[in-house]
């Protein structure tokens, strides 16, 4: 899946700082130290139209990883510098109350992964602000918002990026903000702060095992996505026990599904050779718009809670056996949770048991004709903790391959 410039040149950076700069200028690497935190804090709110909701208040602490990356990326004399800082993750635990019906606590660790603070690119000044915000809920298995209905409170700041380039600093990304979406309003409070300082760039080579390529052997193809049916159903309910009472999930029931918008989704194949003797190096999904994931969950004595968010999945391919293999949410990756909403109910890794949701198989003597099928099967039982249930994924993709270099 594409995560945007930003979140791709981030994790780079892990690997190489200086392989995301724009041609036209340099780039200074600078290392960060993370201090602080974000607090959010939310409430069902009436007048947002709350119905399942309106009893739920809550807050989550998020701590970032200590130390992480950046990049200043000069794009020329008068063009200003773009910069960008990589914050890994960031951990806490969501605390959430309901008062509908017989009131209930629910406690959930909150995980967000892929963090980034990406900037403007002004003359002097750059402000940077988080980036390439997933569809992750802040409130874990609990009732609360996503990440995407905070991103607008969330803190920013202005920068002097090519003083920071030179002799670092410190970014201050303090203050209290409201949001208000869908069913909730409430408040981010920030006490972040990030200490940049420059690092010497590695100057040293760098060598890969095995036979190079000649790059004038080297093709690329790409299948674009025309038509698409099905998708992921989940179906669940609460486990008594020491585990629903945690997440606040004795007696709760639910449904949860998936339908996926693939418009402009592509898979794109670069190879070496041709026919039987083509050789496949290197592969990458686009997964395009993503889709809508929407939840029903019941509960004895309170009404309903009834939710529908956007949802973007990674799709990550790999060859295998002799077939490329396309796996639907795999683990580990920064994709959007596609069975969690602003209800409480089951994370993607509880049905998966931390697997994959679904994987489809295309044998390498396909490659190259002018359409391939995709289809993702996958029906299981699962059981956490809180939740137990079913989820069947019967997805059907058709690409089609465009002209041939």
């Amino acid at each position: 899946m594409r995560q945007g410039m930003a979140v791709t040149c981030a994790v780079g950076m892990l690997v190489a700082m200086a392989s995301c700069a724009p041609s036209a200028g340099a780039e200074s690497v600078v290392g960060i130290r993370v201090s602080g935190g974000v607090t959010i804090s939310w409430r069902g709110d009436p007048a947002r139209g709350c119905v399942g909701a309106c009893g739920a208040s809550g807050s989550v602490t998020l701590r970032f990883d200590p130390g992480g990356g950046g990049a200043l990326a000069s794009l020329g004399p008068r063009g200003g510098v773009e910069p960008l800082f990589f914050l890994g993750s960031a951990t806490g635990v969501a605390r959430v109350r309901r008062d509908s019906g017989a009131p209930g606590f629910c406690v959930d660790r909150v995980d967000l992964e892929g963090l980034a603070l990406a900037g403007s690119r002004p003359a002097r000044r750059s402000r940077v602000a988080f980036d390439s915000l997933l569809g992750e809920s802040v409130a874990g298995r609990c009732a609360g918002p996503m990440v995407a209905d905070v991103a607008a409170a969330l803190p920013s700041a202005s920068v002097d990026a090519r003083r920071l380039g030179r002799v670092g600093g410190t970014i201050r990304l303090g203050g209290t903000r409201a949001f208000a979406a869908e069913p909730f309003s409430g408040e981010v409070t920030s006490t972040l702060r990030l200490r940049v300082t420059p690092q010497r760039p590695d100057r040293g080579g760098s060598s890969q095992p095995g036979t190079p390529v000649p790059l004038t052997r080297v093709r690329d193809m790409e299948y674009r996505a025309v038509r698409w049916s099905g998708g992921v159903e989940v179906s669940f309910a609460g486990v008594p026990g020491p585990g629903c009472t945690l997440l606040d999930a004795c007696g709760v029931t639910g449904q949860v599904g998936y339908t996926p918008d693939l418009a402009g989704a592509s898979l794109d194949i670069t190879y070496v050779g041709a026919g039987r003797h083509r050789r496949i190096l290197d592969t990458y999904v686009d997964s395009g718009p993503g889709g809508t994931t929407t939840a029903r969950l019941a509960r004895s004595g309170a009404p309903d809670c009834v939710d529908a968010e956007v949802a973007t999945p990674t799709f990550n391919s790999f060859m295998r056996r002799g077939s490329l293999r396309i796996a639907l949410a795999p683990p580990g990756t920064e994709g959007s949770d596609v069975v969690r909403t602003r209800c409480p109910g089951p994370s993607e890794s509880d049905v998966s048991n931390g697997a994959a949701l679904a994987v489809a198989a295309v044998p390498t003597r396909a490659i190259g004709s002018p359409r391939l099928e995709l289809r993702f099967r996958a029906g299981a039982r699962f059981a956490t903790f809180a939740y137990a249930g079913v989820r069947s994924v019967n997805l059907d993709v058709v690409l089609r391959r465009g002209a041939l270099p």
